[in-house]
Parts: structure tokens; C-alpha cells; sequence
């Protein structure tokens, strides 16, 4: 019985600590959080043909992006939403190859 109760009380701390180490970061934390970030990724050569582009010798095609994300506090924690404000585009860029 003895050992219970020492274990209790340990893990009891343990969840307490981490319970107001939470409501303190949360709480003290702006109420909304606004990132924009920029995405890019290179096309494949399978989605260059389903999408009927031409390819260029000496160039890759890459799909450039932009998306707004905004985190506004809750009760419990974060809630994220994420707009896209640029629509996807496609770019010929160099890839150093010959």
C-alpha cells in the first residue's frame, strides 16, 4: 500500500507540473499567430505528361505556392487554418545538368 501511494504521489506531480506548464505557455502566448510561407516542389516526369507540359532540355519544372496559416488560442490549445493565397504555378527553373 505504502509503494502505491509513493507512486501516486510522484505521478500526481508529474501531471500537475505538466498541467500548469501548459496553461502557462498557453496563456501567455499572443491570441492569434499569422505565417505565410512559401512552398516548392519539383514535378515528376509522369505529372509534367498528365498535365500536357512541355519539357525543356536543361530545366526542371517545379510548382511554386503560398499559404496564409492562422493559429488562434483556444481553451485547450491551437486551432490551425490554412488558406491558400497563391495558387499553384508551374516554373522552368535550371538544373545544372547538361
Amino acid at each position: 500500500m505504502k509503494k502505491l501511494i509513493i507512486g501516486g504521489y510522484f505521478v500526481g506531480m508529474l501531471l500537475l507540473t505538466f498541467i500548469v506548464a501548459k496553461a502557462t505557455a498557453t496563456y501567455g502566448s499572443d491570441k492569434t499567430e499569422v505565417k505565410y510561407r512559401q512552398h516548392e516542389r519539383e514535378l515528376s516526369d509522369t505529372e509534367i505528361s498528365q498535365r500536357g507540359i512541355i519539357p525543356v532540355k536543361g530545366k526542371n519544372v517545379v510548382e511554386k505556392w503560398e499559404t496564409k496559416e492562422t493559429r488562434t488560442k483556444n481553451l485547450i490549445g491551437w486551432e490551425t487554418d490554412i488558406e491558400t493565397i497563391k495558387q499553384p504555378e508551374t516554373y522552368y527553373v535550371d538544373c545544372g545538368c547538361n
